[in-house]
């Protein structure tokens, strides 16, 4: 992997950077931190990349989604009421 420096702004005679880091697919999906905030310390001369809980961000649900939703909560109820019947 290897680590970019990209030119992000530039004002007056002052240029700002932002780094970025290809990360393997594997690790990214396997950890589910595709559009996940996170956040990065150095320990021991290591950087550790880890999710960051306290900015994490609930995935929204199309309208689609929020009816099959429903439908599969509906079909639960009903096959737990089979199994064990409420008298």
């Amino acid at each position: 992997m290897k680590i970019m420096k990209i030119s992000n702004t530039k004002i007056r005679d002052k240029t700002y950077y932002k780094y970025r880091i290809n990360l393997p697919k594997k690790a990214v999906e396997s950890l589910n931190l595709l559009n996940v905030e996170v956040k990065v310390r150095v320990e021991d001369n290591k950087m550790i990349i880890e999710k960051d809980l306290d900015k994490s961000t609930e995935t929204k649900l199309t309208d689609r989604e929020k009816k099959m939703q429903k439908e599969l909560m509906k079909l639960i109820g009903r096959n737990a009421k089979e199994v064990h019947p409420i008298k």
